[in-house]
């Protein structure tokens, strides 16, 4: 890793707004979504229920996203953003769910013993490894072994879901959720900017829309996923059903696709 000099970026006007605009938006997304988790299984019990919240947000995804990708190619992709935020903001969605976290109810109430308080504190978790690795990648970035990087983030990913999957420890469980969040970013940071440097500006619309795709199906439907899996079987065999099937996929796509494994640099 090197160190850039990033306060030029910082201070740029334009930026500062985007970031500003996407920190507050996020915000807003987090906390409907640990209001509607723990509403519905405060009124339901249900393990299941809980899954249906990924499932019900992927299917609209699944429609429109093609429609989208084509959308943000041929209009200005400023408005476009504009548009969608505005009626993002009407809709209230949740936020993503994937990082054990579409479990986070069951493990707060019953397997924690904490409140509404404690959930979001959990929720907060991720969001935190996010935000502290966020700033580590935006003064050091990772300039070589790039491609196995990745799967080794994904490995960790995977190590801190168990963790929080046996825990029986606020602290432990909040620590391992934090380690998720910050092994995720790293991961995500490397996908996002491969997509965007392999693409043409003409096409990375269409071309985001997929990538968008496959990734909302691995935090949507892999909630729903667990949601089924929990109400089968119960909430800690469905995480660390999650968590070990997380590290065997990755060591399986490091044998299957070594051009990404010996990746060094992302330019």
């Amino acid at each position: 890793m090197s160190a850039p000099l990033t306060a030029p970026l910082i201070r740029h006007r334009p930026f500062q707004l985007y970031l500003g605009g996407r920190a507050l938006a996020a915000f807003a997304s987090q906390m409907v979504g640990v209001i509607v988790a723990w509403q519905l299984y405060e009124l339901t019990d249900s393990a299941f229920l809980l899954g249906m919240i990924g499932l019900v947000q992927f299917i609209p995804t699944a429609l429109l996203i093609f429609i989208a990708g084509h959308v943000a190619d041929r209009y200005d992709r400023k408005r476009v953003v504009q548009l969608c935020q505005f009626g993002e903001a009407r809709s209230e969605r949740c936020s993503r769910s994937c990082c054990a976290t579409t479990l986070l109810p069951i493990y707060a109430r019953d397997i924690l013993h904490t409140d509404a308080w404690g959930m979001g504190v959990l929720r907060a978790a991720p969001s935190v490894g996010a935000l502290l690795m966020t700033a580590v990648l935006s003064r050091y970035t990772i300039q070589h072994k790039t491609g196995m990087r990745l799967f080794q983030a994904i490995i960790v990913f995977g190590l801190a879901t168990l963790v929080f999957g046996l825990s029986h420890l606020m602290w432990l469980s909040f620590l391992a959720l934090a380690v998720a969040g910050a092994a995720d970013t790293i991961s995500m940071v490397i996908r996002i900017a491969l997509v965007q440097l392999a693409t043409p500006d003409d096409m990375r619309g269409r071309v985001g829309a997929v990538n968008f795709l496959f990734v909302n199906a691995s935090y949507q439907l892999g909630g729903f996923e667990s949601g089924v899996t929990a109400a089968l079987v119960g909430a800690v065999p469905s995480v660390l059903i999650g968590g070990v099937g997380t590290i065997v996929v990755a060591l399986i796509w490091m044998k299957l696709f070594p051009p990404l494994r010996e990746l060094d640099k992302l330019e």
